[in-house]
């Protein structure tokens, strides 16, 4: 009797427990899914588990903004249901997103980005933002653009090796009252693990020494536009690929003597498009 009575208080007691825990408004949300538990007789059984879906904070009000505009726009195609009166800055519902376009919004923060894993491209042009290490986890993503920021470091973004597209022209920060530039050491950190690229736009960025491209075989389109202490052209030649190069204001395109360099001149001879812009490079 008294073996019942304290198996009838402790289910009495797990049951009060369980509605109080699903009645707290700190509760995380929980999505059931089911496993496979292998008995002692070797029969499998189907039992059911959760997953938690915490709540995401994303500090900047531009970037929290474009979120969760994108994600209601995934309910209004139906690929996401939000209950009415519910936080949709999940990390479930970030994980839905597979494109964001984020530009010239005033976006500065990036924090709480990093749990939108499953995006592929991301659209971030035209903002002012100086720190990218949140995107590092990103990892499939083929397309990013972050065009007219104020980066000056992408090294974190070496992880990103599905980058098929990187456009990351025009980035810098005033010190002093002078543009720092990223420069070719910052550049080729992060492309050294994006051997996929074809698109490439990394155009006044201050580059220098351009041999780590050689190491894009698929580089297809490449802007260089604006990096006026570029010295040797000769890693351009190795891109069996390139059909399409941008080199305006990019001292190197000619000699002292005002005849195009002969690398260049290897490239249009090979059937490459090669923008000059000789009006403003002469």
């Amino acid at each position: 009797m008294f073996k019942s009575l304290k198996t009838l208080l402790g289910l009495s007691l797990l049951a009060f427990f369980g509605v109080w825990m699903g009645c707290s408004s700190n509760a995380s949300p929980v999505s059931p899914s089911n496993k496979a538990v292998t008995g002692d007789d070797g029969s499998a059984t189907q039992v059911s588990t959760v997953t938690v879906s915490t709540e995401v904070s994303i500090p900047d009000d531009s970037l929290r903004v474009a979120v969760t505009q994108g994600l209601w726009a995934l309910v209004a195609e139906g690929k996401l249901d939000i209950p009415t009166g519910s936080n949709p800055l999940t990390t479930a519902n970030l994980a839905k997103l597979e494109t964001l376009s984020a530009g010239s919004k005033g976006i500065s923060d990036l924090t709480g980005l990093e749990h939108a894993t499953n995006l592929k491209s991301l659209y971030l042009r035209g903002n002012s933002i100086e720190d990218v290490t949140p995107l590092a986890s990103l990892n499939k993503l083929t397309s990013l653009n972050l065009e007219n920021n104020q980066i000056t470091d992408v090294s974190s973004l070496v992880t990103l090796n599905k980058l098929t597209s990187f456009r990351l022209g025009v980035n810098y920060q005033v010190v002093d009252g002078s543009k720092q530039r990223m420069g070719s050491d910052g550049l080729k950190a992060a492309v050294a693990g994006m051997p996929n690229l074809t698109d490439l736009k990394a155009n006044a960025l201050g580059l220098t020494d351009i041999s780590f491209l050689e190491k894009l075989p698929k580089l297809g389109y490449l802007n260089l536009n604006g990096n006026r202490e570029i010295e040797n052209l000769k890693p351009l030649t190795c891109l069996d690929k390139l059909y399409d190069l941008r080199v305006q204001r990019v001292n190197a395109v000619f000699t002292s003597s005002g005849l195009l360099s002969h690398h260049i001149q290897y490239l249009i001879d090979e059937g490459v498009e090669v923008d000059l812009g000789l009006t403003d490079a002469q």
